[in-house]
């Protein structure tokens, strides 16, 4: 198998490399991450779906988990490559053109970018409603992001560890709430959650449809284990078992989350305050000092959530950049192996979705989302690629032969769940996110430049 740099002819060695210093468990501990990111969206949803949400949840959970599939397999081919998901369309596509990797790969990145200012804007949130009333949201969201990126550029190692803590912090409090059904069934109301209906009346699939779009922001989270498959040290030969451990506890999460706090507070309950939609649960099942501890696990795993996105964009740039469609500035990593230009990146287009729609949470996903769906519609058809290309080659595939059709499948539903989702979003959600995705295209041009004169000088010499 050829070296993704040797087909990159713009190409330049960075001084330092990725290391391979994550354990086998660092893959499960990001998706966890991920998966506690329902947070972010389960009060807007409860509001307007009512006791429906827990069913859209599961569902987009489901398709995550037979994505993490086709992933599997790519990760297990490609286990050196960096950034995961959206990087496997260079192996598709790669030799043929550069546009569609390179669009796929910035889609990623523009995904997850903004979900820092999103969970950092929520976790400030919890701790304004818990310990700190008088201090700005944004002060707290900006503290918090600068000591984040400052671990981030430590290395991957201290902040798997670092993760590790506070999902550990968060599971205490999480795992109380969850145990209720069981352990406190007085406090479990079944009518909440059953019979199905709408706040409304009726069964408006419209914007059953419109909030699937934005739950697979969150839900197919379970796909950010990949990008650290090439600073792992068990590099691909695990990546089957860990992307299928990493999908099933995204599944778990989002299948059981919704329904259980629904049932202790119902859907009005849940929607009453979305930005801290947990304490309202807490508050019946564990009282206010249970709700304030509730509270600051919870600004923890956001901040965990926060922490997984900035390792995932980071090491996107850094594999755009190995395979030539981004500038060469976002090959150069620390003394620690850690990719750490990227926060220009980040702020600029962090900055441009706040300024538009300022701490409205739900409508920055959505705009992100234009990008991560655009991803899941490639990457199923780089799975296909990459399958018939081996096949014709006379070698079997990593799961199984019925996957192909599935991922045909696949690619047409996140098609049609990006045009009909962003639609009905608004021409304010996909407009900003065309806007974000065009910006690929002038840094693709800034590269060649580079990669151009970097030529002359070589044949100048």
């Amino acid at each position: 198998m050829a070296d993704v740099r040797d087909r990159a002819p713009g190409y330049s060695p960075p001084s330092r490399e990725l290391r391979r210093t994550a354990s086998r468990r660092s893959p499960i501990l990001l998706a966890v991450a991920a998966a506690l990111q329902i947070t972010i969206a389960m009060g807007p949803m409860a509001h307007d779906l009512g006791n429906i949400q827990p069913v859209v949840w599961g569902l987009a959970a489901a398709i995550g988990l037979v994505q993490c599939y086709f992933i599997a397999e790519l990760a297990t081919l490609f286990p050196d490559r960096a950034g995961g998901t959206a990087t496997y369309a260079h192996e598709a596509f790669g030799n043929r053109n550069g546009w569609l990797p390179a669009l796929s790969s910035w889609a990623y990145w523009f995904a997850w970018t903004p979900g820092v200012a999103v969970n950092l804007i929520l976790a400030a949130s919890y701790l304004r409603a818990t310990v700190a009333p008088h201090v700005s949201t944004v002060v707290l969201s900006l503290v918090l992001g600068g000591l984040l990126y400052a671990s981030n550029a430590c290395g991957l190692r201290l902040n798997v560890k670092l993760s590790a803590i506070l999902i550990a912090l968060t599971a205490v409090p999480l795992a109380a709430l969850l145990m209720v059904p069981l352990a406190r069934p007085s406090l479990f109301h079944v009518a909440h959650i059953w019979p199905l209906r709408f706040p409304g009346g009726g069964f408006p699939a419209g914007l059953a449809v419109k909030w699937l779009f934005v739950a697979a922001w969150s839900a197919y989270g379970a796909e950010m284990s990949s990008t650290i498959f090439a600073e792992c040290r068990t590099g691909g030969r695990t990546a089957v078992r860990a992307m299928a451990g990493a999908g099933t506890a995204c599944l778990a999460a989002f299948a059981l989350v919704p329904l259980v706090m629904t049932g202790i507070v119902g859907a009005r309950g849940l929607g009453s305050d979305p930005a801290t939609v947990f304490l309202a649960p807490a508050r019946v099942v564990l009282g206010g000092a249970g709700a304030t501890v509730t509270g600051l696990m919870l600004a923890a795993a956001l901040i965990a959530g926060a922490q997984a996105y900035i390792i995932s964009s980071s090491r996107t740039l850094y594999q755009m950049s190995c395979d030539g469609y981004m500038p060469r500035t976002f090959l150069r990593v620390n003394r620690f192996g850690v990719p750490v230009n990227t926060v220009v990146a980040d702020a600029t287009v962090i900055a441009l979705l706040v300024g538009i729609f300022g701490t409205n949470v739900v409508n920055v996903v959505a705009a992100a989302n234009i990008g991560y769906l655009l991803v899941f519609i490639i990457l199923p058809l780089s799975f296909v690629i990459i399958r018939r290309r081996r096949a014709r080659a006379g070698e079997a595939p990593v799961v199984p032969r019925w996957m192909t059709p599935v991922a045909v499948a696949f690619a047409a539903l996140n098609a049609l769940l990006l045009v009909a989702g962003s639609a009905l979003w608004g021409v304010r959600i996909w407009l900003t996110g065309a806007v974000v995705l065009a910006m690929a295209f002038p840094l693709m041009i800034a590269r060649a430049w580079q990669d151009r004169r970097a030529r002359e000088r070589a044949r100048g010499q």
